[in-house]
């Protein structure tokens, strides 16, 4: 029987004016039960996926995440979706 997992990072960051912009990502994964009584690899892919999470925030924050995205034309930019394989 499977086990999920989830992570989640999320991080706000201050700007002018008292204003703010943030930016979140949530993983959720199943993993084989025999993993959880193997705590070095579970410990292993926790942090592989706290990683992941970490750097899509911050490269969304620092707006590098922008260099993907593409104008739509009225000024606004659209969304970049990424789907990550964990295996």
């Amino acid at each position: 029987m499977p086990v999920r997992l989830n992570i989640g990072r999320s991080r706000k960051v201050g700007e002018v004016n008292f204003g703010s912009r943030g930016a979140s990502a949530n993983l959720e994964v199943e993993i084989e039960s025999d993993v959880v009584r193997k705590p070095a690899q579970l410990h292993d892919k926790i942090c592989y996926l706290f990683r992941l999470a970490k750097e899509s925030v911050e490269e969304e924050l620092s707006n590098t995440g922008n260099r993907h995205a593409q104008g739509n034309g009225n000024g606004h930019q659209r969304e970049r979706h990424t789907f990550l394989q964990t295996d």
